[in-house]
């Protein structure tokens, strides 16, 4: 037994002592090893909670520090340094879910960065279209990648329009951009005209009418504007089969159901509400095949490609963080209590009471047989009490949303009410029921923040300080526990700019209460009176200062540019991007690629009035020469100018009215 005890002593002085060097190694800056040293002293006298307690707070305070150095080097792309914190942090707690749920996702981190650095060098070549779509991938799957988001607005800046995962396009790259002189002509000779000058294999529905007639002027001109242009005029639409194939058909809602290409494609937002958000996808694009997955708080969209572009750019200007501010309040209620009581407590009643007794008796009574039973009691007590309460609360509250502070104490309010029974038929007297009901006591503070992009912030605020006093004793008597309660309490509206403190102040209760208890004129007599009576004099001041200060933590974000508008097509077609300026862009990449250093001028130019489009590169003005559009000239006659292509009908074209 003796040994037993010895043992029990010696491990306990061991664990003391691996405790304390644990300490000292900590504050020596030697974490890990001060940390093991606590986690042996723990084990050693498991049944020590403040060797547990010390355990822990370190084990948190060191993780925690790993975790933030970790969240650096993921930061600057360190992955290895990252994986070998997370791996320490592993080691410290092996159930610390961040580190795990870290250390995996800093392979989809290496996959998304090399995908950004491809997006960056097929950038740098000018193949916009692969960079783009390279860039979508990395978004699809973390749509907050700051370089993939900084990539695809330079895409954005350098093709005027988003290619984001655009399906089957035309390749037509090398193409030259062509002129085209038709009047009247029939749509199928004009697009197997385009077919045979640009290589594009046209093909027609069977629907399409046969004597579609089509009047176009126009003057170097990219080839799938000038296709779109012919489109227009005859109410006709196409779908790209392949990069060098197109199908024509006519622009009805029938035929576009039948060879419209659709696309699924699942939005996971992280701060909006989806149901919001399908309100706002169904108004602005009329897409009926949505799903919402509360779950996982996303949007699954079934549509056309160019609305589910529209659809990317409309959710990734909603899907922004809630701003937040922290409102640093402090509540401070000074009480000052005087009293001063001062006199002398002189009877002011005497009396005697007489038992039964004979005549005899009562004559008989002499002066020793009396006996006063009042007294004088002199006063003279002073109280001077000063009490301050503060509350100092730090409140950090979302945009519109109401935070709620409370300091004091809920206080029970009793009540109980009798139902009367019938004793003689059923047995049973009065039933009594009783309530109870909470009543906050103390410092209440409610506030609601807007939060405005111009960094102000305005308060909805109401303050209330309250205190109970003693239970009534009238209502005690029925079983019933209720308060006075004293309230005093402040609501208003404030507009503060960030950081501005407002003080709240003059909620002030001054209470002077006098009483005298005196020998009637004795006591009315001045300095003397003190002596025939006593006099009580009570002050009350209780004052509640408020100051208030707001501390905007995260505001609204301002959205890019290109997510503040956009183009949208017209109400019968809708689309995404702006017709022209994507045409554009696509003849200013195409030109720049197959353009000469030095360009010759056009052989055959297309009248003033008519032309519909620049050149996409700046170019030596070509030198036109007089063109008789009655007189008939060769189909898409090549011009001289390598940049342009021109084409007049092969049939006499009827005379310009």
């Amino acid at each position: 037994m003796l040994a037993a005890l010895l043992a029990l002593a010696l491990a306990g002085c061991a664990a003391d002592r691996m405790h304390s060097e644990g300490l000292s190694l900590i504050d020596e800056g030697k974490l890990e090893e001060g940390l093991s040293k606590l986690e042996q002293a723990k084990q050693a006298d498991p049944g020590n909670a403040n060797f547990k307690k010390d355990w822990i707070l370190q084990r948190d305070a060191l993780t925690a520090r790993l975790l933030r150095d970790a969240e650096k080097e993921r930061s600057e792309q360190r992955w290895d340094a990252a994986l070998q914190r997370y791996a320490r942090v592993l080691t410290l707690d092996r159930g610390n879910i961040a580190a795990r749920q870290a250390s995996n996702d800093i392979t989809a981190e290496r996959r998304q960065s090399a995908r950004v650095d491809d997006a960056a060098l097929q950038y740098g070549k000018g193949d916009l279209d692969a960079a783009s779509n390279t860039i979508a991938r990395v978004l699809v799957e973390n749509p907050s990648h700051v370089r993939a988001l900084a990539l695809r607005s330079q895409i954005i800046q350098a093709t005027a329009q988003n290619s984001l995962l655009n399906g089957a396009a035309l390749n037509l790259k090398g193409k030259k951009p062509v002129t085209l002189q038709f009047r009247d002509a029939n749509l199928r000779m004009v697009m197997e005209a385009i077919a045979k000058t640009t290589g594009l294999n046209v093909m027609f529905d069977k629907d399409v009418k046969t004597d579609l007639k089509v009047t176009i002027f126009v003057r170097d001109t990219p080839v799938e504007e000038a296709i779109d242009l012919i489109l227009m005029q005859t109410q006709t639409a196409k779908r790209i089969l392949s990069e060098n194939s197109i199908l024509i058909y006519a622009d009805t809602e029938a035929k576009s159901r039948e060879y419209a290409e659709l696309k699924i494609r699942r939005f996971a937002m992280t701060n909006a509400d989806p149901k919001n958000v399908m309100a706002m996808v169904k108004t602005m694009t009329k897409t009926k095949d949505i799903f919402i997955d509360e779950k996982t708080n996303s949007l699954v969209v079934r549509d056309t490609p160019q609305i589910i572009r529209m659809i990317e750019k409309l959710i990734v200007a909603m899907d922004q963080p809630e701003p937040e501010v922290m409102l640093e309040v402090d509540v401070m209620e000074v009480s000052r209590d005087r009293a001063l009581a001062l006199g002398i407590d002189l009877p002011t009643t005497f009396g005697t009471s007489l038992t039964s007794m004979t005549l005899d008796q009562l004559a008989a009574l002499g002066r020793g047989d009396f006996v006063s039973t009042t007294g004088v009691t002199v006063t003279a007590k002073k109280t001077d009490s000063d009490v301050n309460t503060l509350a100092t609360p730090r409140i950090r509250v979302r945009n519109k949303e109401k935070a709620k502070f409370l300091v004091g104490d809920r206080l029970p309010v009793i009540s109980t009410a009798a139902v009367p029974g019938s004793t003689a038929t059923t047995g049973v007297g009065a039933v009594y029921n009783t309530s109870v009901q909470y009543v906050e006591v103390g410092i209440k503070i409610e506030a609601e923040p807007t939060i405005y992009a111009d960094g102000e912030v305005a308060i909805r605020m109401a303050l209330e300080v309250s205190s109970a006093g003693a239970p009534n004793a009238d209502a005690a008597k029925t079983g019933t526990i209720a308060y006075t309660i004293g309230t005093r309490s402040v609501n208003t509206v404030l507009r503060l700019k960030d950081g501005q403190t407002e003080v709240i102040g003059g909620l002030i209760q001054d209470e002077d209460t006098s009483a005298a208890t005196r020998v009637p004129g004795l006591g009315d007599i001045p300095i003397l009176g003190r002596l025939f009576g006593k006099q009580t004099d009570v002050k009350n001041k209780k004052e509640i200062i408020m100051s208030i200060t707001p501390r905007i933590i995260r505001n609204n974000r301002q959205v890019d540019s290109d997510l503040l508008e956009m183009w949208s097509g017209t109400e019968n077609n809708m689309r995404f991007g702006n017709r022209q300026a994507s045409s554009s862009s696509a003849s200013s990449a195409s030109s720049a690629a197959a353009a000469p250093a030095v360009a010759a001028p056009a052989a055959a130019p297309a009248p003033t009035g008519s032309r519909l489009a620049r050149p996409a590169v700046p170019a030596p003005a070509p030198v036109p020469a007089p063109v008789n559009l009655l007189a008939p000239v060769p189909m898409l006659a090549p011009a001289a100018e390598p940049a342009a292509d021109t084409a007049v009908p092969e049939q006499d074209p009827k005379p310009a009215q």
